[in-house]
């Protein structure tokens, strides 16, 4: 894009790696999370997950490939499974796994290091002639609030009249709340009807906006369809309404990690329902 938009050559490389994840029902019975040494010097995590299952991962692979074409590698599922039974006395196998998924991080090239060696950084760099551009290399999800504040205080020379950084201390959508515990009691004193296995899910899925998504129900049939394991109509409204939702993919992967709970019939009564909407 460097080049396209600016006729100057890139500043810097990015090298494209992908980290994928094995999920498997849950096989240690204590909640706690655990990071594991490997001998390549790479750790692993292992984490309860969603309940019943557990998360395991990551790996680094690099893409050389398309990018629509970054699904987990069978060397991949290997390392993960060999690496996690070398610490758990419960082996784990590939018949286990019950769901898998991949991204791609964008690391910017640091000459002569290895791929685990590399920052996980960003680099902005901003031309200001012929026209203001800013360019963004690396970066990563877990980091997108302070790329965006960065970023924005590099283009306010841009800007004038624009603000002083203010995110910081700004809770995110729905978390503007003192404890999961305390929002917990206030939703079940309002709603002691919902019962607590959903009270939980919606709790740490919208925190605050949960009473959005329930508005004016008063019991649990005004929630509307049943499509599985909690999902009701109103929540698919509100996907659809608030978050941009167009497809049952969407409301089971996207928006939440149900689909690792529906099973085929579930799922068809669910994507009837959004062909319909």
């Amino acid at each position: 894009l460097a080049d396209k938009f600016t006729g100057q050559p890139a500043k810097h490389n990015v090298r494209l790696v992908k980290g994928s994840h094995i999920v498997i029902p849950k096989f240690y019975e204590a909640e706690n999370a655990f990071l594991m040494q490997h001998a390549d010097g790479r750790v692993i995590f292992v984490i309860p997950y969603q309940g019943q299952f557990t998360l395991i991962g990551t790996t680094e692979e690099e893409v050389k490939g398309s990018l629509d074409q970054t699904d987990i590698s069978e060397q991949e599922i290997d390392y993960l499974i060999n690496v996690t039974n070398q610490y758990f006395r419960q082996a784990i196998s590939r018949s286990d796994i019950v769901h898998t998924f991949s991204g791609v991080r964008p690391l910017v090239e640091e000459a002569g290091k290895a791929m685990s060696q590399v920052s996980r950084g960003f680099k902005l760099e901003f031309e200001a002639t012929p026209l203001p551009f800013l360019s963004v290399y690396g970066g990563k999800v877990t980091t997108y609030r302070l790329l965006a504040e960065k970023t924005l205080n590099k283009l306010a020379r841009c800007f004038p009249k624009a603000n002083q950084p203010w995110t910081k201390t700004a809770p995110l959508p729905g978390g503007d709340f003192d404890s999961r515990e305390s929002l917990a009691q206030d939703i079940t004193a309002r709603y002691a009807w919902l019962g607590t296995e959903l009270r939980d899910r919606w709790c740490g899925t919208y925190g605050t906006l949960v009473y959005k998504v329930l508005d004016k129900a008063s019991e649990l049939s005004d929630l509307g369809i049943c499509f599985g394991h909690g999902l009701y109509q109103r929540e698919v409204d509100y996907l659809c309404e608030q978050e941009w939702a167009q497809t049952a993919e969407d409301i089971l992967w996207r928006r939440s990690k149900l689909g690792l709970l529906f099973g085929d019939t579930e799922r068809e009564l669910l994507e009837n329902y959004m062909r319909q909407k």
